[in-house]
């Protein structure tokens, strides 16, 4: 029975998930539910999102994310986004040889990005210790990434907006978003879950 135990635990492997309550003006407005599942070599993340807003009338956007790791290069990633139930991207990004392939609105894209081995999906479960730069999927390019104080980072986007991600025990336990019209913040809701769990890496 111990080997069939160590057996099933071997192919199931280790899942870890987290929730975050999404904040404006002290107020929740949505939610982001992130999960990363580890197997032998592998590691998927999958970041669920929806928030809802009222400015002149109300706005419901949902995201979704899955992203999928092999030896700690990314192979593969899907990413879409709706407004309002009308949908306003949906990207899939594979690995082909050397090169990353993006397919977007059914036009087929080659991209020599080198190996990515760590993307925004991840940083929720990796603290970024051995990176200055993170792939994001929805600007489909690398982005400057800064430490700014002991456990704390800032990610600068193309825009001029940026975000910064604090750590708490390898995990990111609070984001906060600065946009020109939207300020936000993600705060972990279950941080004894996060304290016992073993972060997931995509050992890069």
């Amino acid at each position: 029975p111990f080997l069939l135990c160590l057996l099933m635990l071997k192919t199931i492997g280790q899942q870890s998930t987290f929730e975050y309550d999404v904040l404006r003006n002290n107020k929740v407005i949505g939610h982001t539910v992130v999960t990363g599942i580890k197997t032998t070599g592998k590691v998927t993340y999958k970041v669920s999102a929806e928030i809802n807003v009222s400015f002149i009338k109300d706005f419901k956007a949902i995201s979704e994310e899955e992203t999928v790791f092999e030896n700690g290069v990314m192979v593969s990633s899907l990413f879409s986004r709706s407004l309002n139930g009308e949908v306003k991207g949906k990207r899939n990004t594979r690995l082909i040889d050397s090169v990353y392939q993006i397919v977007e609105d059914g036009k087929k894209s080659l991209h020599n990005l080198g190996k990515i081995n760590l993307n925004i999906s991840g940083l929720y479960l990796n603290e970024p210790l051995n990176t200055n730069r993170i792939y994001s999927d929805n600007h489909r390019q690398w982005l400057k990434l800064t430490k700014i104080k002991s456990h704390s980072y800032r990610l600068d986007l193309p825009d001029g907006n940026y975000t910064l991600y604090h750590f708490e025990n390898g995990i990111c336990a609070r984001i906060d978003i600065y946009q020109t019209f939207f300020n936000a913040r993600l705060v972990l809701n279950n941080k004894n879950q996060a304290r016992i769990n073993i972060p997931i890496s995509s050992s890069y």
